[in-house]
């Protein structure tokens, strides 16, 4: 899917406007109210749950060499992790991964699921949240910079923080070493994913931190090859100022002419066969459908992928 300044085109070109918003881990679990004494039944995993709720990391330590098990389900079906980040206590978050908890898991438990339920590991939710903290804890815990969410995608975390707008997480992950270049499995690295999505603070973002618009070429997922295909159709009146800076760039590296916008934006004669393009003012109702479904897409993907 791809959207115009003024209308919605259907193409065989996945770019979509928009994306989810960053989420807040407690986001309709009702979690940041349960207190330790509600998420566990057993003593010892409430004594856990307390040291883990007032942050108070020698007792975390205390209650895990007592036997607590930092990886056990609470009562509602919830990870410790997770809890800890609906309570907002980053050092119990740090000293269950110091103490072994896995951040890779589902944050729910897997046997209390739907096999078709979406699943959500921890450490997406940790790039996702609003607090920078949690992540910043797993990374100081050696957590992997680079780690492959999507097994079949080959997105890394640096991918889920620019979808999720957050400058924050990405700038953490690039501190910590995350490769910039790494390519999912079509090719596209962060800055394609973001050229995508028509997300170019993203982009700028990206490229002030060195990211290589040419990565990609030998299989035409580069940046500059897209905007020459595609031009300035799905550029949002707030992205209009980063459009304009990334493609400044772009022309100063030799890499693309303000003609080739021009001749993208032309109205298309002829179609690839088999290709119908449908346009729609995205703020139509035909237009929002269209979006959704593209977004329900990807999600469906990315679930089917892990």
């Amino acid at each position: 899917m791809f959207v115009k300044t003024a209308v919605a085109s259907i193409v065989c070109f996945g770019i979509m406007t928009g994306c989810d918003a960053i989420r807040s881990p407690s986001a309709g679990t009702g979690m940041q109210h349960t207190i330790p004494e509600e998420f566990f039944t057993d003593p010892l995993q409430r004594q856990l749950a307390i040291a883990v709720d007032k942050g108070d990391a020698q007792a975390v330590d205390a209650a895990v060499k007592a036997g607590a098990q930092v990886n056990s389900w609470g009562k509602a079906g919830f990870s410790l992790l997770y809890w800890a980040m609906a309570r907002k206590s980053v050092a119990g978050f740090e000293a269950l991964l110091k103490n072994g908890a896995d951040a890779t898991v589902d944050y729910r438990n897997p046997s209390r699921l739907p096999d078709d339920f979406p699943r959500e590991s921890v450490i997406r939710l940790a790039v996702q949240a609003d607090d920078p903290g949690f992540l910043r804890a797993a990374l100081r815990q050696g957590f992997d910079p680079d780690y492959i969410l999507d097994k079949n995608g080959k997105e890394t975390l640096l991918f889920v923080a620019g979808a999720a707008h957050s400058q924050q997480a990405m700038q953490l992950l690039l501190d910590a070493g995350a490769n910039i270049e790494h390519q999912d499995l079509m090719g596209f690295t962060a800055l394609g994913d973001a050229m995508l999505r028509r997300d170019f603070e993203t982009m700028w973002f990206l490229l002030q931190r060195g990211a290589d618009p040419m990565t990609g070429s030998t299989r035409g997922s580069d940046v500059p090859s897209k905007f020459k295909m595609y031009g300035s159709r799905g550029v949002r009146p707030d992205q209009r100022d980063y459009f304009e800076k990334v493609v400044d760039d772009l022309v100063k590296r030799g890499l693309l002419t303000r003609q080739d916008i021009i001749e993208a934006d032309k109205p298309k004669t002829s179609n690839p066969p088999g290709v119908t393009v449908i346009e729609h003012d995205p703020n139509s109702e035909a237009g929002q459908a269209i979006l959704e479904l593209d977004r329900a897409e990807r999600e469906a993907n990315r679930r089917d992928g892990r």
